[in-house]
């Protein structure tokens, strides 16, 4: 007798299972499929990791193309930039798949962003592009 009412609500559960998952399609929040940003992140990535993803295919991948083409000391500085991006990418993964730290934890979860920033600022070379480089540090996320 359990088991014939047990069976009953499996199309139920699977209906509305469906449902669920059209849902959250529509709403941006499925975690299935294989989508995937700048930082080589899954179809798992929350909302808030898709929109950086995103600023960085529109911002951020221009830039390094740029700093590319040009070569030379812009090459060589856009790595900083690229390193803090994805040390902020990381941040982010672990933010949204995590309560709020306390604040040993959270300085132990910035520590990639602090390390590029100082190894940027310790990378500053003294000649033309000093004053990138110097920009560059100052700026790296």
């Amino acid at each position: 007798m359990i088991l014939n009412r047990m069976s009953d609500l499996l199309p139920l559960l699977e209906s509305i299972s469906s449902r669920l998952g059209q849902i959250e399609n529509h709403l941006g929040l499925s975690s299935g499929g294989s989508g995937g940003g700048s930082g080589g992140g899954g179809g798992d990535d929350s909302p808030s990791v898709r929109a950086f993803d995103a600023y960085c295919r529109d911002c951020l991948e221009p830039f390094m193309a740029a700093c590319k083409e040009l070569g030379g000391g812009a090459e060589v500085a856009s790595q900083f930039v690229q390193n803090g991006w994805d040390a902020q990418r990381q941040f982010l993964c672990n933010a949204s798949q995590a309560k709020k730290p306390d604040q040993g934890g959270l300085m132990n979860a910035m520590l990639p962003i602090t390390t590029v920033i100082s190894e940027a600022g310790n990378s500053i070379p003294r000649d033309d592009w000093e004053n990138h480089f110097k920009t560059v540090s100052g700026l790296t996320p």
